[in-house]
């Protein structure tokens, strides 16, 4: 079935507003309805939206700022691309370290961040997206998330080839 991930992710950002307005951050919403429709398992595409406003959102100071955008794959046509920035407190490679470095020394916000990181990649990977992170100016993370237009995989069995993945990972 088609889903609108420019609506998904803007019922996330919409069920922050309130938290986010209190903290005086200023979201800039760039989504356009026409160029974010893909085939794919709704119950991903949803947990998608939801894992990475988390990343750009949470953590976050006073007078920070989310930018989000979608459009074409850039090169290639069968993809999506949604991108985010995250201002005013970058991601860093804390986060990353402590999911995949055992002997990293992390507070549970670190630790939580990394989490996140991590469904996100598996949940995009399932999809055969990718996720890229770059340093946007001094405080500032870009994460751009990518999706094929025609996805993947069928609502029953993500779970199942998920976890069948992650075990022939090891």
């Amino acid at each position: 079935s088609k889903v609108d991930v420019s609506a998904l992710i803007e019922e996330e950002l919409e069920k922050r507003s309130q938290s986010l307005s209190d903290e005086r951050i200023d979201v800039e919403n760039g989504l356009t309805r026409e160029s974010s429709e893909i085939e794919g398992p709704a119950e991903v595409l949803r947990r998608i939206a939801e894992t990475a406003v988390a990343i750009v959102a949470v953590g976050l100071p006073p007078r920070g700022g989310i930018v989000v955008s979608a459009g074409e794959g850039g090169e290639d046509p069968g993809r999506r691309r949604i991108r985010f920035v995250r201002k005013g407190n970058p991601i860093g490679s804390k986060p990353f370290q402590s999911v995949f470095d055992p002997f990293t020394v992390a507070d549970e916000a670190t630790e939580a961040m990394g989490l996140r990181l991590m469904n996100l990649y598996l949940l995009v990977h399932h999809l055969d997206g990718d996720v890229r992170f770059g340093d946007v100016g001094e405080d500032g993370t870009e994460m751009v998330i990518s999706l094929p237009v025609a996805g993947e995989g069928t609502e029953e069995d993500w779970e199942q080839a998920l976890l069948e993945n992650l075990l022939n990972e090891n």
